[in-house]
Protein backbone atom coordinates (compact mmCIF):
# COMPACT_ATOMS: atom_id res chain seq x y z
CA UNK A 1 0.00 0.00 0.00
CA UNK A 2 0.78 3.59 -0.71
CA UNK A 3 1.37 4.41 3.33
CA UNK A 4 4.05 2.04 3.56
CA UNK A 5 6.23 3.96 0.88
CA UNK A 6 5.50 7.07 2.97
CA UNK A 7 6.33 5.68 5.87
CA UNK A 8 2.64 5.98 8.29
CA UNK A 9 -0.36 3.71 8.97
CA UNK A 10 -2.80 2.73 6.42
CA UNK A 11 -5.47 3.89 9.36
CA UNK A 12 -4.01 7.60 9.62
CA UNK A 13 -3.72 7.66 5.82
CA UNK A 14 -7.28 6.91 5.63
CA UNK A 15 -8.19 8.88 8.39
CA UNK A 16 -6.35 11.84 6.92
CA UNK A 17 -8.44 11.29 3.47
CA UNK A 18 -11.92 11.42 4.76
CA UNK A 19 -11.05 14.44 6.82
CA UNK A 20 -9.97 16.07 3.53
CA UNK A 21 -12.96 14.92 1.68
CA UNK A 22 -15.50 15.66 4.45
CA UNK A 23 -13.41 19.78 4.00
CA UNK A 24 -14.72 19.62 0.35
CA UNK A 25 -17.49 21.62 -1.13
CA UNK A 26 -18.83 18.38 -2.54
CA UNK A 27 -19.47 17.18 0.80
CA UNK A 28 -20.90 19.99 1.89
CA UNK A 29 -23.28 19.87 -0.68
CA UNK A 30 -24.20 16.00 0.09
CA UNK A 31 -24.71 17.32 3.79
CA UNK A 32 -27.20 19.73 2.44
CA UNK A 33 -28.96 17.09 0.42
CA UNK A 34 -29.34 14.76 2.93
CA UNK A 35 -31.11 16.91 5.22
CA UNK A 36 -33.42 17.87 2.83
CA UNK A 37 -34.23 14.81 0.60
CA UNK A 38 -37.35 12.38 1.18
CA UNK A 39 -38.05 9.16 0.30
CA UNK A 40 -40.60 9.76 -2.57
CA UNK A 41 -37.53 12.22 -3.88
CA UNK A 42 -35.24 9.48 -4.10
CA UNK A 43 -37.08 7.14 -6.90
CA UNK A 44 -36.17 10.30 -8.86
CA UNK A 45 -32.77 11.37 -7.45
CA UNK A 46 -30.76 8.01 -7.62
CA UNK A 47 -30.74 6.94 -11.09
CA UNK A 48 -29.59 10.87 -11.98
CA UNK A 49 -26.64 10.72 -9.54
CA UNK A 50 -25.24 7.34 -10.87
CA UNK A 51 -25.56 8.95 -14.16
CA UNK A 52 -23.47 11.85 -13.04
CA UNK A 53 -20.68 9.47 -11.05
CA UNK A 54 -20.68 7.68 -14.05
CA UNK A 55 -19.90 10.09 -16.55
CA UNK A 56 -18.53 13.50 -14.49
CA UNK A 57 -15.03 14.15 -14.30
CA UNK A 58 -13.26 14.81 -11.43
CA UNK A 59 -16.07 13.66 -8.53
CA UNK A 60 -14.74 11.40 -5.52
CA UNK A 61 -15.58 8.28 -5.50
Amino acid sequence: MHSVNIGIQSEKLENLRVAVAKDSAMWETLDVCLKVIDVQSLDHLVPRLAQLVRSGVGLNT
